[in-house]
């Protein structure tokens, strides 16, 4: 079935082509700029970085890092994911992640529950962009502090403790050159689902836009691609609209984030199946604290920002009852160890 649906969507997208060559090129043409002008100087310095700093970061018995970790329930010594993750900006976390697991410093149970809160938005996007929509520091400092909130409170609502202990550990390494090839590979992969990505919003924007009007194109862009849809709030001249939106957006981060991240966490083997319903989680855990800012900021439109308050809280609770569902497991009683099975998350 996956492959039959492959294959129509391999043919339409090829029909496409052929007989709209002019707004492909176009929406490719835009791709290509939008990561030279803003993807690739915004995210290269920090994946070069991040792998560095995770190396040397894990490990360390910093207080700091090991309170963040108790309070996240992060394996000790891997709490600088979290903090990468949050600097970085998308997908930095993922690929932190991925690394870890690769090398055989993570298990597989612990980096699927840190996948679900450890990639995040970075402060060099909010700031760039919440200054532009909002023109006053004030706000942009809101969305961030909400933004990190919202990924502390996944973290609580994702069953799970540190399994790494048992995890052999190996050498870190340092290496400065083998940390630009990672890089330089990660970004072309990372140019290729946003030029993906843009090539589809420009289709969309010239042929479908009449379906979804002026008001909710920005929205569905937002869903699939994070920079396109924070740049369209413009198109809102209600304020409070554009902080619950952009604080939302950056709580799911997007469609073209999600699959750079399953082709990250893909190549080491990781479960990809955690990522999605947390991120809408993280979207809705936003789009409430975001409301109820507003409410107080902006005090117009009550019964707009009330309901969006209501179908959140019903997300977050179905992630909340999904999420103990699948952590059932049968535990078994070792002198001085746990074992724990049949869990995709691991629980205690």
């Amino acid at each position: 079935m996956k492959r039959r649906l492959t294959l129509w969507f391999s043919l339409i997208a090829l029909l496409v082509l052929i007989l709209d060559p002019t707004t492909t090129q176009q929406g490719a043409a835009e791709g290509i700029s939008l990561c030279i002008r803003t993807v690739i100087p915004a995210l290269f310095p920090f994946l070069v970085l991040s792998s560095i700093l995770t190396n040397v970061l894990q490990g360390n018995q910093n207080w700091l890092l090991r309170r963040i970790g108790k309070l996240l329930r992060i394996p000790d010594g891997y709490e600088s994911i979290w903090l990468i993750g949050l600097l970085g900006g998308y997908p930095i976390g993922a690929k932190c992640i991925a690394d870890a697991v690769s090398q055989n410093r993570l298990s597989r149970l612990d980096a699927e529950r840190m996948l679900c809160f450890c990639s995040n938005a970075g402060p060099a996007f909010i700031f760039g962009l919440g200054i532009h929509l909002f023109g006053d520091l004030r706000y942009a400092f809101l969305v961030w502090g909400i933004h990190i909130l919202s990924s502390v409170v996944v973290a609580f609502l994702t069953p799970g403790h540190p399994y790494s202990a048992s995890v052999k550990q190996t050498q870190w390494s340092t290496n400065a050159s083998l940390a630009v090839n990672k890089a330089v590979k990660t970004m072309a992969m990372i140019c290729g689902w946003v030029i993906l990505f843009r090539i589809l919003i420009t289709l969309i924007h010239q042929r479908i836009l009449f379906i979804l009007g002026d008001k909710m194109f920005p929205i569905f862009s937002g869903i699939l691609e994070l920079a396109n849809g924070c740049s369209m709030l413009q198109n809102y001249s209600i304020f409070s609209i554009r902080l619950v939106l952009m604080s939302g957006f950056l709580g799911f981060g997007g469609l073209c984030v999600a699959m750079q991240s399953h082709t990250i966490l893909s190549n080491a083997g990781v479960s990809f199946s955690p990522y999605l319903p947390a991120k809408i989680t993280q979207a809705a855990i936003s789009v409430i604290v975001s409301s109820v800012a507003s409410l107080i900021c902006f005090p117009e439109e009550h019964i707009v920002r009330l309901s969006w308050i209501l179908v959140s809280g019903l997300v977050i609770l179905a992630y909340k009852l999904v999420c103990h569902q699948n952590s059932s497991e049968k535990v078994l009683s070792f002198p001085g160890e746990m074992m724990y099975t049949n869990s995709k998350l691991h629980t205690r």
